[in-house]
């Protein structure tokens, strides 16, 4: 037992039950020398046994931190069996005066070894129970060492991280300023959208990002100023270049070539974008468009509204006047030809126009988190339609936020928002 404590892969094994190991040896060793002494019966050494026993068990229990009962049960267990075989087999009690010494020498040995064990022990007890408390707390810490390098490397690589994202944040901020300097440029100014007829006029752009897949656009031919507003798929870079594109081909279409058929333009459109995107039927990159001609002959009284998966309202006298527009987008695997039709309407003074994406309604806010919906933004509109354009674009301002902060939370911006309106 001593070696092996000396072996690190048995110590803690050692430790831990050395108390039974030393019991069973002393035993073993104290019960061989009452049977060595019992087997000299009437042979000069037993009276020697005696004393060797006496000392031995003397010099194993004096020094020992056995608990006091164990050290009672191997005194008394040797000592009964051994008087009781001696009287049995050589009745000696009478005749022997040195055994009845050597049984209350024992039991002497009793009283003390319970009296000494009794501190001795219990501070045996007490130095285990702080070495295992020892042993715990180091395992403890060694564990909390090994959680803090952890810690201390996964809070590096963190840092690490956060400051490649941030170095590609600022990256992608800086591009996307760029690609709105970009996108500004292309566009027209809505305040050079000048006709002797329209009084007013307002533009609502709220894009999802800095940059947008919605677009507005006017250009002009020899008899009609073309007014358009655009809805591209997507949003943010990917909806911006498609809105680029489409403001590139307006300009070509209209401005260049001087198309002023509102269908004729959208279906020029849409073979020119499946052209340059080779779209197909797994690819269906476009955009929803709507298209108004108003004369610049102040004598016509006529607009024509053509539109591709995208409405005109119109307010007259608080009466509602509503075109859907055809029910296919520009672009995709669908040819828009004799699908999409023109749509006439007399002007009349006081008469407001408005053009919208889909951006409005498709938002999700209220108290119930619900999308806003096309019924309630026509209604929106109907509402607001007697004040003044600048208070109009205000007011949409005010409930676009009002919707959106909501108990709901749903403060995130799901589509660019585009809405323009033309006072005539």
């Amino acid at each position: 037992m001593i070696l092996l404590s000396w072996i690190p892969k048995f110590r803690n094994s050692t430790h831990r039950y050395w108390q039974y190991f030393y019991s069973i040896t002393i035993t073993s060793i104290i019960y061989s020398l009452y049977a060595i002494t019992f087997l000299a019966y009437n042979h000069p050494l037993f009276e020697a046994g005696l004393y060797i026993i006496t000392a031995m068990e003397m010099v194993f229990f004096t020094y020992s931190v056995l608990p006091s009962a164990v050290i009672t049960s191997i005194i008394l267990g040797g000592l009964f069996t051994f008087s009781t075989l001696l009287e049995v087999n050589f009745h000696i009690f009478s005749t022997f005066s040195l055994l009845p010494n050597f049984i209350a020498i024992h039991i002497a040995m009793i009283f003390i070894f319970i009296i000494k064990n009794k501190n001795h022990y219990q501070g045996f007890v007490n130095y285990c129970l702080l070495e295992n408390e020892r042993n715990r707390n180091q395992k403890l810490y060694d564990i909390t060492l090994n959680q803090n390098k952890t810690l201390v490397t996964q809070n590096f690589k963190i840092e690490q991280q956060k400051n490649l994202l941030s170095s590609q944040f600022h990256e992608i901020e800086d591009s996307l300023k760029y690609a709105f300097n970009i996108q500004s440029a292309l566009l027209p100014s809505f305040q050079s959208l000048t006709l002797p007829r329209i009084k007013d006029a307002f533009l609502y752009n709220r894009p999802k990002h800095l940059v947008s897949g919605d677009f507005h656009w006017h250009g002009t031919t020899q008899e009609y100023q073309v007014i358009a507003t655009g809805d591209c798929t997507g949003h943010g870079v990917p909806g911006a270049l498609m809105s680029m594109l489409g403001i590139s081909l307006l300009d070509r279409i209209v401005n260049t070539e001087k198309v002023d058929n509102p269908k004729v333009i959208i279906e020029r459109l849409h073979r020119e974008i499946n052209h340059l995107l080779k779209n197909t039927e797994h690819n269906n990159d476009g955009m929803a468009l709507s298209i108004i001609c108003v004369p610049l002959d102040t004598t016509k009284n006529t607009l024509t509204f053509a539109g591709a998966k995208s409405p005109l309202l119109i307010i007259k006298n608080e009466k509602v006047e509503f075109f859907r527009g055809s029910r296919y987008y520009i672009g995709g695997d669908i040819d828009l030809h004799e699908k999409c039709h023109n749509n006439t309407v007399n002007i009349e003074k006081d008469m407001l126009v408005y053009m919208y994406s889909d951006g409005f309604e498709d938002q999700f806010g209220g108290e119930k988190n619900k999308k806003y919906k096309a019924a309630q933004f026509r209604t929106l509109l109907q509402d607001i339609s007697h004040k003044s354009c600048y208070e109009q674009k205000i007011m949409l301002e005010q409930e676009f936020k009002q919707w959106k902060d909501t108990p709901s939370k749903a403060s995130f911006q799901v589509d660019d928002v585009l809405v323009m309106g033309l006072r005539f």
